[in-house]
């Protein structure tokens, strides 16, 4: 034990004299020979930061922008990237040194702060939590305050239908004791999965719940219009929980980087027809529900006025950001396949203090998504929560009574 005692101290001062070596060298190379490639260096020993780190991918941002010291974060004016300039002073000798050693404290301000140049929103936002995982790569953090109060208030309209689902039993029951009525559901699910109903319960959840197969059989007008408005959203999280546990667990891998930088082609105009697609289906369910009020199919809620309002405007300020995002950081490389991001940030170009406005509008997308997201529960919308849950014990029930 003493042996590896010393073999991992030894190994670590040596590690403590070779890093900024390797640091200092990189950077000599780059301040030398200005070689653009000399930069991927810090990829042969570096992991880029997962999003919960750096609260973004800051894919057009170099590592030494932020991890330099004494160095001046400027865009290129051909890439559009951020990168960085020696901050040389008149009558001082340049330190390559100092450039070797890394900082990550306060880095942020050096960029996020009002009439900056390089693009960058006045505020350092904090990364997307898991309120933003239904329509983007997201982080599995709660740390904002509208995040924390529309998930306390979510989870308390749940607990309360759930406590009326369990005491909504026939006399009889009600004597059985509350642990009886909450365990009987919990020994059905097991018993679900024990006696062979799983296929039968998956097949009502790919069919029914996935495919709305039932709605399409009843309406397909309504069929058409959920599905613009419910297939986005299942796209959108499927690809942004890809891209979260690519970034996660294969961070080396490309395909991670690129699904979660907002320029790459394929997400860029993905992301934005996906867009297109909920506003079209909102604008058509409000057009259908005001001009044909008689129709109420059974088994089907009612059109929630309130809910749409709030999937709309989480859509058009969404646009709105992007466009604004597009505009900031000088339309890079891919922005145009995001075609109305991309259109609407033609109307940006040239406002010297959008990256002032930028952060308040992300709050204002925020704040309607956490409002949807806490009058879920006590919305009409609620059936995408329950209808998965009532089919599959429907499932698993018709399937037992097949059985006997």
């Amino acid at each position: 034990m003493p042996k590896i005692k010393y073999i991992t101290a030894a190994a670590f001062l040596i590690s403590m004299i070779l890093f900024p070596v390797c640091h200092l060298l990189a950077a000599e190379d780059y301040w030398l020979n200005h070689d653009e490639e000399s930069l991927e260096n810090c990829r042969e020993c570096h992991l880029p930061h997962d999003e919960k780190v750096a609260h973004d991918a800051h894919m057009i941002v170099e590592c030494e922008a932020c991890h330099l010291q004494k160095i001046i974060p400027v865009k290129d004016p051909k890439s559009k990237r951020v990168s960085w300039q020696f901050d040389s002073k008149p009558g001082k000798e340049d330190n390559l040194a100092d450039l070797a050693f890394a900082v990550c404290e306060e880095n942020c301000q050096r960029c996020h702060f009002k009439g900056n140049q390089v693009g960058a929103a006045a505020m350092a936002l904090p990364a997307k939590s898991v309120l933003c995982m239904p329509c983007h790569p997201a982080t599995f953090s709660v740390g904002d305050t509208t995040t924390i109060v529309s998930l306390f208030v979510f989870l308390l309209g749940i607990i309360s239908l759930v406590s009326i689902w369990i005491s909504g039993k026939p006399v009889a029951d009600r004597k059985t004791g509350f642990g009886k009525r909450v365990g009987k559901p919990g020994l059905s699910v097991f018993g679900t999965i024990l006696f062979s109903r799983l296929p039968a319960i998956i097949k009502a959840l790919a069919f029914d719940a996935l495919l709305q197969r039932r709605l399409y059989r009843q309406s397909r007008s309504r069929w058409i219009i959920h599905s613009l408005i419910f297939f986005p959203f299942v796209f959108r999280f499927s690809w942004g929980i890809v891209a979260l546990l690519s970034s996660l667990w294969l961070p080396e891998k490309q395909l991670a980087w690129a699904m979660l930088d907002k320029n790459y082609p394929v997400g860029a105009f993905l992301f934005d027809l996906t867009g297109v697609m909920v506003i079209s289906g909102v604008i058509l369910a409000m057009f259908r529900r005001a001009f044909r009020k008689t129709e109420n199919l059974p088994g089907l809620p009612k059109h929630d006025w309130p809910a749409s309002s709030l999937i709309g405007g989480i859509i058009i300020i969404g646009f709105i950001l992007e466009g604004m995002r597009i505009a900031m950081t000088g339309s890079p490389e891919g922005a145009q396949y995001a075609f109305i991001g991309y259109g609407i940030s033609r109307f940006f170009a040239g406002i010297s203090d959008l990256t002032n406005i930028y952060g308040y509008i992300w709050y204002c997308h925020a704040i309607f998504t956490g409002a949807f997201l806490a009058y879920l529960p006590f919305s009409r919308m609620l059936h995408i929560i329950m209808a998965p849950v009532v089919l599959a014990m429907n499932a698993g029930r018709e399937f037992a009574g097949k059985v006997k």
